[in-house]
């Protein structure tokens, strides 16, 4: 897995026909891999990030378990000296929608420094990120950011819709 974020970034940022642009060298992409994948690995991919680089803000995976799919998701954040693995609280907030989860810290360098989720395709969250415009998310011990959701809506619905349907 030590290669996961490249892996996935190529998959999201060099070759997907499903992009849309929300910021200046930002962009939302949905993909779906096919060669090369791990036991569990759908290649069913959703990011948020600069095309041809590994620099992304949100990089999510949907992986078949032994109950049905479920969608693994990384978000960036600067976990100051909070040790790798550790749980934490994550709210996510955004105009008429609040929601907290538990994730994990990820700063052992397979994947970019942040915030690893695992929750369901159809978690209300994926429903925020399709409808609204910014999703603001604050790290316990980490502090906030901003994401935004411009453009988000057709890769996220892709996402989550063929994700919700892997068998």
């Amino acid at each position: 897995m030590k290669h996961r974020l490249g892996f996935a970034t190529a998959f999201l940022f060099g070759l997907s026909s499903v992009a849309a642009t929300a910021q200046t060298g930002y962009t939302w992409v949905f993909n779906r891999a096919t060669a090369g994948l791990q036991p569990g690995d759908t290649g069913i991919y959703v990011g948020y990030g600069v095309p041809q680089t590994d620099d992304a803000q949100f990089i999510g995976s949907c992986i078949l378990g032994m109950s049905g799919p479920f969608t693994r998701f990384q978000i960036a954040t600067r976990p100051h000296n909070i040790p790798h693995g550790n749980t934490v609280r994550v709210a996510f907030t955004a105009p008429g929608f609040n929601q907290v989860v538990t994730g994990k810290i990820r700063t052992d360098g397979e994947m970019m420094p942040g915030v690893e989720i695992v929750l369901p395709p159809n978690d209300r969250l994926w429903q925020a990120m399709i409808a609204q415009t910014t999703l603001t998310y604050e790290v316990e011990g980490a502090g906030s950011a901003q994401l935004s959701l411009r453009g988000s809506a057709g890769p996220v619905r892709q996402f989550t819709q063929q994700c919700s349907r892997v068998r």
